[in-house]
């Protein structure tokens, strides 16, 4: 998988989420912000689920209107 925008919405573990920093290393990491508020820092990208309209371009929430 390469580098997520940020914004872009992803499942952690069952719940839904959205990038909202990420950190540019050898290995990338991750902040996600989940519907309920909180905030969990430094996921790497294998333990997000990205939903792929947002990850491709962010189209996926405009083209279903």
């Amino acid at each position: 998988m390469g580098t997520l925008k940020l914004g872009t919405r992803v499942r952690v573990g069952g719940r839904m989420g959205m990038i909202v920093a990420r950190t540019l290393d050898a290995d990338s990491y991750y902040d996600v912000r989940f519907e309920d508020g909180s905030v969990t820092k430094y996921l790497r990208g294998h333990d997000l689920d990205p939903i792929l309209a947002d990850a491709a371009g962010g189209e996926g929430e405009d083209a279903e209107r």
